[in-house]
């Protein structure tokens, strides 16, 4: 009777909750749905809601960096799971999973202080994965943290620095994964802009790979989540240039 359980659980499927959702074409697109408006619907269809908050967090922390590097103001942000205070780092993450806070940094003092939230953070997905099946999840860990490794070992070596110093979760990363392709296009862009949309449309073409499209799964769900948040990159990187250029 438990494997039975178990396995019906690991073959839910989310046909309304797929279906309802608008569809994410290209990069280059607008973001047809917000992602606070995402997490409602997960929430009311009773869908994997650990999953799309574990990779909606991912967007808030990223904020967060820009808010406590003063890079953006905190009214600014367009938080999903963190509050503003968090956001402002008063006080710091208190409403974070257990599973974020039982994960010690081991790297040293030499590691910044950002890496340490970004260590317990890749292990709170990591376990989400475990925990809840989901095999994109475990992807996504693997490919998020060894893209950026990869960066930091790239920019170390240029710097003649340690690379050790700077890696995140290399536990996590998957040895079979290469990104020396990603990193070439990346070392030749022009500017950091388009750097960065190197690594984004990098992101998207391997997120089309594992979407699993018509499986209704949690794992196609994820998926739908990751690009929505990259959609949201850009139209948020999108918004500032046009207040640059005013």
């Amino acid at each position: 009777m438990t494997v039975k359980k178990h396995e019906k659980k690991k073959m839910k499927r989310y046909f309304y909750l797929l279906c309802v959702l608008p569809g994410l074409k290209k990069i280059d697109d607008p973001p047809p749905v917000t992602q606070k408006e995402l997490l409602a619907v997960v929430e009311k269809s009773q869908g994997p809601l650990e999953i799309v908050r574990s990779l909606l967090l991912n967007h808030d922390l990223l904020q967060r960096d820009a808010v406590i590097a003063g890079e953006i103001e905190p009214e600014q942000t367009d938080l999903v799971v963190l509050s503003l205070k968090q956001a402002k780092s008063e006080p710091p993450l208190p409403e974070l999973p257990v599973s974020m806070r039982e994960v010690e940094n081991e790297s040293g003092s030499n590691v910044s202080a950002a890496d340490p939230v970004w260590q317990r953070y890749f292990h709170h997905v990591s376990r989400t994965a475990k925990m809840n099946h989901s095999h994109f999840l475990k992807f996504w860990v693997q490919f998020e943290v060894g893209l950026r490794n990869a960066l930091a070992r790239e920019r170390a070596t240029a710097l003649q620095l340690d690379p050790q110093l700077y890696l995140v979760a290399p536990e996590l990363e998957d040895g079979a994964m290469t990104f020396e392709t990603i990193l070439a296009e990346w070392k030749d862009a022009s500017n950091p802009l388009q750097g960065m949309e190197v690594l984004d449309r990098a992101r998207w073409n391997r997120l089309t790979e594992h979407e699993r499209w018509y499986s209704f799964s949690s794992d196609e769900l994820a998926a739908y989540t990751a690009k929505l948040m990259i959609l949201h990159r850009w139209r948020r990187i999108a918004g500032n240039n046009h207040k640059d250029n005013r």
